[in-house]
């Protein structure tokens, strides 16, 4: 499961981050690199996660890593990634 939200020891900075949570697990990880981050979507093989944040289409790693830009986008109108690898956002 992947979800954008608040740390709520930090939400002064009202940054929203994306967090991953196993359904094995009760608590959620956040992953570092995706501040601002919204509307997150899993690739097909469910290695990626896709979203935007600061004006960009991205996707970053399930287990973490680097953030890649993928695509200038400045409104979240949502995503979905094909199972040929495509990405289509409005």
């Amino acid at each position: 499961m992947a979800f954008a939200g608040i740390d709520a020891e930090r939400a002064s900075d009202r940054a929203t981050r994306l967090y991953v949570r196993r359904l094995s697990d009760l608590t959620a990880a956040p992953l570092s690199g995706t501040e601002g981050a919204t509307g997150p979507f899993f690739s097909p093989d469910g290695q990626w996660i896709g979203y935007f944040a600061g004006g960009k289409l991205r996707k970053v790693p399930v287990g973490g890593g680097a953030s890649v830009n993928l695509a200038d986008s400045q409104i979240d109108r949502g995503a979905s990634w094909t199972h040929d690898g495509a990405i289509i956002f409005a």
